[in-house]
């Protein structure tokens, strides 16, 4: 096993999250994500996928918080906004910041795997349906 090999080794723990991630085990996902953190705290997509995981153990301020976090070390980094505006609408209400999160996901992607269902989303919540 390479952590018991090499704790120090931060994408072992990033690949054991996404283990525990694919095999919905929230926290122990959260867990591995951590150590990979604390070892390279600057990576955005390793932010995000624990954000999910803390949303989906209904931790939604940490979520907020690491998603946040990750759009602030990338700026371009559209997963974080596509997973923020979903936490905005569905856990947190907040459907203003929904739209202001993924207005600026459209600004950075006005094209793209997700932008035609970020438009959908935007869409409904200003027509109400």
């Amino acid at each position: 096993n390479e952590l018991s090999q090499n704790p120090e080794n931060a994408s072992a723990w990033v690949q054991l999250g996404h283990n525990y991630f694919d095999s919905n085990q929230p926290m122990k996902a959260i867990e591995a994500y951590d150590k990979a953190l604390t070892l390279d705290g600057n990576d955005p997509d390793v932010l995000t996928d624990q954000g999910i995981m803390y949303r989906r153990v209904g931790w939604f301020d940490k979520a907020v918080e690491n998603l946040e976090k990750a759009n602030a070390l990338n700026p371009r980094h559209t997963q974080s906004l596509y997973n923020l505006g979903i936490v905005y609408r569905d856990d947190l209400g907040d459907q203003a910041k929904a739209k202001e999160v993924w207005t600026k996901y459209l600004e950075i992607a006005p094209t793209g795997n997700n932008s035609d269902q970020v438009r959908t989303m935007i869409d409904h919540m200003e027509n109400g349906h």
